[in-house]
């Protein structure tokens, strides 16, 4: 018989991708049906198979723009070489024509950001980046992990970006809801929570690992006009085992309302 163990651990190598539209009134034109692949919580190191199980999916996928939301090693404690080897041969294996650009997790190292560089994988820590294509620009927001670190500064993220302009915001975590919104956010990406990682059946998740909304330990979520999704993530923390909770890559697809012929 298969132990629950087993189980649990097969479950975990179940990596698939979700699809989403997220359609939004103030979206620049140019940017409609831009795909998104976002990416968080890889954990490298905790289950050996996650990085050949990454690189095989993404493949089957065209994206415009990547974005990874944290977490790439498996515990604050490891070294950083096994999960930047490991981070290296995913980043190789992107086509992303507008960028890769990520934010760290608690797990991660600030260690890790110059070798992220030199990868093509861009940090945001408390930062911006503007995004152009075709005469038009969106802006990427990132802040650094603030929930074990605390070390976001959110009014400094925001600081080079234009008022009323269409803003990504990139957080480990979703705690910073109101904050982002206050700020016009149009969409908030972030991980951290794996969903729960173990759920039951009907009541979802039982622990969140997560100072939010419970409507936010997972999915897509919305918070005054600001669109949010929090990722399940793509690996394990702690025991390396799922239920009822698959691993994920997410795959959003921005559209504009008024575009549509």
């Amino acid at each position: 018989a298969t132990g629950l163990y087993e189980i649990g651990y097969s479950n975990a190598l179940k990596l698939g991708i979700i699809h989403h539209e997220i359609t939004f009134d103030h979206l620049p034109v140019a940017f409609h049906g831009k795909r998104i692949l976002f990416l968080s919580d890889l954990h490298l190191g905790g289950i050996d198979e996650i990085p050949e199980l990454v690189c095989q999916t993404i493949q089957q996928v065209e994206v415009d723009l990547c974005i990874f939301g944290g977490d790439s090693k498996f515990s604050w404690a490891d070294p950083i070489d096994y999960s930047l080897e490991a981070m290296q041969k995913i980043i190789k294996v992107i086509n992303a024509p507008l960028g890769i650009y990520g934010v760290l997790g608690n797990h991660d190292s600030y260690r890790m950001v110059p070798a992220f560089k030199e990868m093509g994988l861009h940090i945001l820590i408390n930062d911006s980046q503007a995004i152009h294509h075709n005469g038009e620009s969106i802006y990427l927001v990132g802040v650094d992990d603030p929930f074990y670190y605390r070390c976001h500064d959110i009014k400094k993220a925001f600081s080079q970006v234009p008022e009323n302009e269409f803003t990504l915001f990139v957080a480990h975590t979703p705690q910073l809801f109101q904050e982002a919104s206050s700020y016009d956010s149009s969409i908030y990406l972030c991980g951290h929570t794996h969903n729960g990682q173990v759920q039951i059946p009907r009541l979802g998740p039982i622990i969140t690992n997560s100072r939010s909304p419970r409507k936010m330990t997972g999915g897509v979520w919305k918070y005054n006009e600001m669109i949010g999704y929090t990722s399940s993530g793509v690996g394990t923390s702690g025991a390396r085992v799922r239920y009822f909770c698959p691993p994920e890559i997410t795959v959003l697809t921005l559209q504009n309302k008024n575009s549509f012929s």
